[in-house]
């Protein structure tokens, strides 16, 4: 038995595989080895990488939606046009390390993507790159599990390496002035800022966040649900992961800020009458009362830092910012900081470690405190 030749030399070698203690050792191993591949070969031999990975994104049936529809464009943009010819019991490591050669190349451009767009390009960023053989690896390591391989070849591909791009953020006093601003105060969206701030939530927490979410009386907010976008579509599910599912304790002025914000949007909605859309559900919304759309949320925070003229962050920057404020400025032990942002991994020892709900309320404001010191001490957003 050969396997198949190399795709560059074309040559052909026989495997082979030593250390056994006695020759019947030896034949067992070999013609159980001869049973799985005949096995393989048979089931999967005509089956090209496209076949096989279009059964693949058919069997992703426990996967969130936005995962899947990511998937499917990695798919279709880039696997099957460039590798989605070869027999799947082919592919080699060697046909992926000439992948990865033509995604960062600077003449590549994604099948059907044409246009001004890609004129001059530097071709893909290896975290782009990286995020397409991740799909890759998990779509031929269930071809693995299922036989239909014997092993799966990107386990000898090396990844680009990605440079580790740190966040934007703010000081304490560069996060107090922007909220102090009067432009910023009178802003809609004003409760959106300075939740973000204080708590570290995500953009798809913000736009998911439901007035039956929080206990105002108590200062809780119940996180576990998140609004995001893929392309033009918005869809609403579970948070990103099971540690995201958090109890998110609110400070004292938050609170005001939240009061003051929903007796804004019940003038508001009673004004519209019945143009309003959404039910009152939802704690942002539009100039309609529908939910604010996560772009929508993006472009208003970068309309408003221009016009301001604060330093030039993203909107996910504020989570960077919280964080930062949260463990370095005022000193909270880092399991407590993990906790409230919702973050899976740092040590294994934080899977062991439980937050006291009192140590959660008082990293709340303690987190507050740091932005709260530097302002006049009035409530904003009423």
């Amino acid at each position: 038995m050969r396997l198949p030749p190399h795709p560059v030399t074309r040559e052909q070698k026989r495997p082979s595989k030593g250390g056994f203690a006695r020759k019947i050792d030896a034949e067992r191993d070999l013609a159980a080895f001869i049973d799985r591949a005949s096995v393989t070969m048979g089931r999967s031999e005509g089956m090209t990488v496209a076949a096989w990975l279009d059964l693949w994104i058919g069997s992703l049936h426990d996967h969130a939606i936005t995962t899947r529809e990511g998937y499917e464009s990695i798919v279709r943009l880039h696997l099957k046009p460039l590798i989605g010819d070869i027999r799947l019991v082919d592919l080699m490591a060697e046909h992926i390390d000439s992948m990865i050669v033509l995604l960062q190349s600077p003449a590549y451009a994604p099948a059907g993507r044409t246009g001004n767009r890609f004129k001059g390009a530097k071709g893909l960023s290896s975290a782009t790159v990286n995020r397409i053989l991740d799909c890759l690896q998990s779509a031929l390591g269930s071809a693995e599990k299922r036989d239909h391989i014997r092993r799966n070849p990107m386990r000898a591909v090396e990844k680009p390496h990605e440079e580790n791009k740190q966040g934007a953020f703010w000081a304490a006093e560069q996060a107090a002035a922007f909220l102090d601003h009067p432009l910023v105060v009178e802003h809609p969206l004003y409760a959106a800022w300075h939740l973000a701030l204080t708590t570290g939530a995500r953009r798809s927490e913000l736009c998911g966040l439901r007035w039956s979410d929080v206990d105002l009386d108590i200062g809780l907010w119940r996180l576990s649900r998140a609004r995001v976008q893929r392309s033009s579509r918005v869809v609403e599910k579970r948070t990103k992961n099971r540690s995201s599912e958090r109890k998110v304790f609110l400070d004292s002025e938050t609170i005001e800020v939240l009061v003051a914000h929903r007796r804004r949007q019940a003038g508001a909605r009673l004004k519209a009458g019945p143009a309003w859309g959404g039910g009152g559900e939802y704690v942002f919304v539009d100039e309609f009362g529908d939910p604010v759309r996560p772009d929508r949320l993006s472009r208003n925070w970068k309309s408003l830092v221009t016009r301001v003229g604060a330093p030039d962050v993203r909107l996910h920057d504020l989570r960077h910012t919280s964080i930062t404020l949260g463990a370095i400025d005022a000193g909270l032990p880092l399991a407590v900081i993990m906790a409230r942002a919702g973050h899976s991994r740092v040590t294994t020892s934080l899977d062991y470690t439980h937050i006291a709900d009192e140590v959660a309320r008082r990293a709340s404001e303690a987190i507050a405190s740091q932005i709260q010191q530097h302002r006049s001490g009035r409530v904003k957003g009423g």
